[in-house]
């Protein structure tokens, strides 16, 4: 800001000030809408959605906790069969946890085992 050397100069700078304030406050209060709109329960739970279904990742996500929890309880069933048992039934559930957490976690390494048994399976032909 320039210096000030007269009466005129003053009220040039006060009247500049004060319109400098009015903008401030109404952009203020703009932004003080937006923020109050967004914070109601019902934007929070519409934008938390729409950022869930617009995730890349979403599709892969849901694929892999899927063929996780299939293969634990397919080893479950497996293992327990038709038993009675109830350490069977036990160790059963605990085979089923770890099988779903192991490939629910690590999807890429299941997904790479599979490509390698289904390409063994397939690149055998007749043998002479």
């Amino acid at each position: 800001m320039k210096n000030i050397n007269s009466k005129n100069d003053l009220d040039k700078a006060i009247y500049s000030l004060v319109q400098l304030q009015s903008a401030q406050r109404e952009m203020l209060k703009v932004q003080f809408g937006i923020c109050v709109e967004s914070l109601k329960p019902a934007n929070i739970i519409k934008n938390s959605f729409n950022k869930m279904v617009n995730s890349p990742d979403l599709l892969k996500n849901i694929l892999s906790t899927s063929v996780g929890l299939t293969s634990g309880y397919v080893s479950n069933k497996i293992f327990v069969g038709n038993s009675g048992n109830i350490f069977r039934k036990f160790f059963g559930h605990m085979i089923q946890i770890g099988v779903t957490t192991i490939i629910s976690t690590n999807p890429e390494a299941v997904k790479a085992i599979g490509h390698r048994i289904i390409g063994a399976i397939f690149q055998r032909g007749p043998q002479s």
